[in-house]
Order: structure tokens, then sequence, then C-alpha cells
């Protein structure tokens, strides 16, 4: 029996959905995202999955034309412009990662409030992706090497000096960020450049 909310949410359905396996879509986006705050997942379903599913930046979308077949969602067989959903990309995969790593440097409050746009542009900024002693982006990663480079302080007798150290937490952390290649890769400080600072702050 057809009734007034079943037309409803069949109308709602043939002018939101541009992809016929929106589940599919739903599925692969939030098995990206499994580590993260349950706003952030909010902000997917609410934010990316509806760019995914509208007409703009189709280009960047893993999707093929749709076209029914016998045991096919009814509601689709006559829907124009309706494609299919394939699998995620790496580059989709590397951009999803990105606009999640953004909105975990934001407050719990405000994740919702910001716009797939102003997300995928900071995610993408070199500004965002550039480690900086003060980056937001990396905070947990320089905490981790300012304890080490703190360890390290103490180790060579220097920890007494207030100005060396206040020298290693700034002026060296923004060259050591700029200069270690495998920042983005590890935790913690490697031997090869425990030695060097530790000669650096003997001198």
């Amino acid at each position: 029996m057809t009734t007034f909310n079943s037309l409803v949410k069949r109308a709602k359905t043939l002018n939101e959905a541009n992809l016929y396996n929106n589940t599919d879509l739903k599925e692969a986006v939030m098995s990206e995202i499994e580590d993260t705050s349950s706003e952030i997942k909010k902000w997917f379903t609410q934010k990316y999955i509806p760019w995914y599913n509208g007409p703009i930046g189709d280009s960047e979308k893993n999707t093929a034309p749709f076209s029914w077949k016998e045991g096919d969602e009814n509601w689709a067989k006559d829907k124009k412009d309706l494609v299919v959903f394939k699998s995620l990309t790496q580059s989709e995969r590397d951009t999803i990662h990105a606009i999640a790593e953004y909105l975990k440097t934001m407050p719990d409050d405000r994740v919702a409030k910001i716009p797939y746009n102003q997300a995928i542009e900071t995610a993408r900024s070199p500004e965002f992706n550039t480690p900086t002693a003060n980056s937001s982006k990396w905070q947990d990663r320089v905490l981790k090497y300012r304890e080490d480079i703190k360890k390290l302080c103490e180790r060579t007798q220097i920890s007494h000096l207030s100005n060396a150290k206040k020298w290693f937490n700034n002026n060296f952390m923004v060259y050591f960020l700029k200069e270690c290649p495998e920042f983005n890769a590890r935790m913690g400080i490697d031997a090869e450049w425990t030695t060097r600072i530790e000669t650096l702050m003997h001198y």
C-alpha cells in the first residue's frame, strides 16, 4: 500500500541521491575513519557524503553511469543521470584522511560547523601540511619530540640552563621539523638525530 510517508521518502531519494548504491559509499567512508570521534563521523555523514552525492566535483569521484537491470531497485528504473559508486580510490582515501586530520584539530563543538569547502581547502593547503613547532596537525608528535629533547637536556646536564632549554624548544624545533625527513612516518627522535642533538647541546 502506498502511503503519504512512503511517497515523501521516495521523492526525497529521487531528488537528493545521485548515487544508486549510497550505502556502499557510506560503508567505504566509515571504514576509513573508524578511529575518529563520533563528531567527525557525523561530519562525514552530513557533509562529505552529501557532497559526493551532489553534482559538484564529479570528476574527482570514482563513479560510473548506472544501468538498471532486473533485480535492481524499482525507484532507479527510470531515473536519469544516476551513477553507481565503484570504490574509493587511493586519492579519495588520502583526501578523507586529510580532512579527518584537520577536523581532529577542532574542538568537538566546532566540528559540525565546518563547511565542506573549508575542510577540503585547509586539508590540502601547504600551511596545514607543513610541520612547524606550533602546528595543530602535528601537535602530538611535536610534544613527543619536545619530551625527547627534554630528556636529552637532562642527560647532557644543561637542564638548569633556562636559555638553552628555551632555545631547543623553539629555535631548534623549527629547524628540526624542516630537516627531519622521517617526520611524517615515525614518532620520537632516532639514534642519528640523538647524536646530532647531544653534540649541539655539549657545544
